[in-house]
């Protein structure tokens, strides 16, 4: 309701529960959540790094993006002490950001 209110076009396709809230649902749907979810192509990610009682619906792909700030690298050299040792190291700098937070609802109060 909130995106065809919104009209920014945005499909939120993902929600993201606390275990309490999704034994709620399985509670009030029982066998037929399974069928309302896929009737609305939504899926559920469950999980306790949500407070009970929020909820969140994300578009899944546009709330943000993944850059590579350095790519990967390795750099190798040896050990002068006479040990034959060859030393290895590799890095990469990922960065990961949320840049629309118009692709993001929060939910409070479920409980």
């Amino acid at each position: 309701m909130v995106a065809e209110q919104e009209e920014l076009g945005i499909d939120y396709n993902l929600w993201v529960l606390n275990p309490l809230q999704m034994f709620d649902l399985e509670g009030i749907y029982g066998d037929k959540l399974g069928a309302l979810l896929d009737s609305f192509d939504i899926d559920i990610f469950v999980t306790n790094r949500v407070a009970a009682g929020v909820a969140y619906a994300l578009a899944e792909g546009q709330v943000g993006e993944m850059r590579v700030e350095q790519p990967l690298s390795s750099e190798t050299w040896r050990d002068p002490n006479g040990k034959q040792q060859t030393w290895v190291q590799s890095s990469v700098r990922p960065v990961m950001f949320a840049n629309n937070s118009f692709a993001v609802l929060k939910f409070t109060g479920l409980t």
